[in-house]
């Protein structure tokens, strides 16, 4: 998929989102913005050409170790904010996945 389509999806994403919060349904809003912020991580690590983007089209897949990588490295880029974002999406993600699975 072209870099252009990567950025279409993720605007896409968000949208979906947004429309998910005025609908109240939290829990898909936060899936939806989860995958918002593991794909601008990812779409970030190709336009700078990171380690782990490397690494990722050697192996080809992201894991969260390496997604954790790559938004460390990113926050030297693009600051501290980026980082916040990536660790909240992530704790909001875990939550509610652990809670769906339990139900």
């Amino acid at each position: 998929m072209s870099l252009n389509n990567k950025i279409e999806e993720l605007r896409k994403r968000f949208e979906e989102a947004l429309e998910l919060l005025k609908r109240r349904d939290a829990v898909q809003a936060t899936e939806e913005l989860y995958k918002v912020a593991e794909n601008s991580i990812k779409i970030l690590s190709e336009i700078n050409g990171l380690p782990e983007y490397e690494k990722v089209e050697q192996e080809g897949t992201w894991w969260t170790k390496l997604l954790d990588k790559a938004a460390k490295r990113l926050r030297d880029i693009y600051g501290e904010e980026l980082i916040d974002a990536w660790t909240t999406a992530y704790k909001f993600h875990q939550k509610g996945f652990l809670k769906n699975n339990s139900q």
